[in-house]
C-alpha cells in the first residue's frame, strides 16, 4: 500500500465521524433522493474507528443496469449497421404492423399468440417459429413483432434468407464493404432476429455450414423468430441434405436446436395473396 493510498484511509475514518455526528439524531437514515424510500447506513469499523456508509439504493442500481443495457443495445446497433445498411425484406413487408395484420378464417390463433409473445417478450427465453401455407400472414406477423420491439429500443433485424445467401456470397468478393464475418456476427448479436422464408430453395453447403449454422450456434440463449412454408417433417428433410444429396444435418441437431429454442405456432390461414388475385380477376 502507498503513502497515497494510507493517507486516503486515514481520512475516511474522520469524514465517516463527522457524517455520523450530524446524523445522530436520524439514527443513521437516509432518503434516497430517486424513490424517497429509506435507507440505513451501515454499521462498519475501518482502522480501528466507525464508519457508517450510505448502501447504493436498489433503484439506483436498476436505473444504472438500464443505461449500461441501452449504451450496449446502441453498439449493437451501431455495429448492425456497419454490416447491414437495413433489414433485409421484401417491400411489402416494410409497413407491416400487427395493427394492420387482415385477420382471416386460419389465422386467429396465429394473430393472437403473436401478440401474446410480444407482450411477454422480456420475459419470455423462447423464440418462435411459424410455419403454413404460402402468403397467409405468417412474415407479417413476425415483422409485427420485430417492428414493436425495434420501435421500444431493441437491437432487432428482419432478414429474408433468399437475400442473406446473396448477401453473404457477395460479401466474399473482392472488393466488398462488408465481410461475411460482419454479417454472422452482426446477425448473432441483435436482440431479437426474424429469419424469413427458411427451406425456400435447396440448401447448399456453404448455406448450411457457413450462414446458417453459426447464426443458431451463435444465437443460443437469444430469441429468434422463424418462417417457413414447410410443416416439420419437411423442414427436417430441407435440413437433411443439400441440393446434390449430401448430407448437411443427418442427425438433425441443428433443427433439434431450432425447435427447441422456439414457441412453435401454425398459421393455418389460406394465401392471402392468392384470394387478392382472384378477387381482381373477378373484377
Amino acid at each position: 500500500m502507498d503513502t497515497m493510498q494510507v493517507a486516503l484511509l486515514q481520512a475516511i475514518p474522520d469524514l465517516a465521524t463527522s457524517i455520523n455526528s450530524s446524523l445522530d439524531d436520524l439514527n443513521g437514515w437516509n432518503c434516497c433522493i430517486h424513490c424517497r424510500k429509506e435507507i440505513k447506513r451501515m454499521n462498519l469499523e475501518l482502522l480501528g474507528k466507525p464508519f457508517r456508509p450510505l448502501p447504493t439504493c436498489k433503484c439506483v442500481v436498476e436505473i444504472e443496469r438500464e443505461k449500461q443495457q441501452a449504451q450496449e443495445r446502441e453498439e449493437r446497433k451501431r455495429r448492425l449497421k456497419t454490416a447491414y445498411s437495413k433489414s433485409i425484406m421484401n417491400d411489402d413487408l416494410v409497413n407491416a404492423r400487427l395493427s394492420n395484420f387482415t385477420i382471416r378464417p386460419g389465422t386467429e390463433v396465429a394473430f393472437d399468440k403473436a401478440c401474446k409473445y410480444l407482450k411477454t417478450w422480456a420475459e419470455s427465453k423462447l423464440g418462435m417459429l411459424m410455419f403454413g401455407q404460402p402468403g397467409n400472414g405468417k412474415s407479417h406477423l413476425l415483422r409485427g413483432i420485430e417492428y414493436e420491439l425495434d420501435a421500444a429500443g431493441y437491437a432487432t433485424l428482419f432478414l429474408d434468407w433468399p437475400q442473406l445467401t446473396v448477401l453473404a456470397k457477395d460479401s466474399l468478393n473482392k472488393g466488398s464493404k462488408v465481410s461475411l464475418t460482419d454479417i454472422i456476427k452482426s446477425a448473432c448479436e441483435v436482440d431479437f432476429l426474424v429469419l424469413d422464408e427458411i427451406g425456400a430453395g435447396a440448401l447448399t453447403e456453404f448455406e448450411f455450414k457457413d450462414i446458417l449454422f453459426p447464426i443458431v450456434n451463435g444465437r443460443q440463449g437469444k430469441k429468434t423468430g422463424w418462417t417457413t412454408n414447410l410443416d416439420l417433417n419437411r423442414l427436417g428433410n430441407w435440413f437433411l441434405q443439400d441440393r446434390n444429396g449430401k448430407f448437411l444435418d443427418q442427425d438433425g441437431r441443428l433443427l433439434d436446436r431450432i425447435l427447441g429454442g422456439c414457441e412453435i405456432v401454425e398459421n393455418k390461414g389460406t394465401s392471402k395473396r392468392r384470394e387478392d388475385a382472384l378477387r381482381r380477376l373477378q373484377g
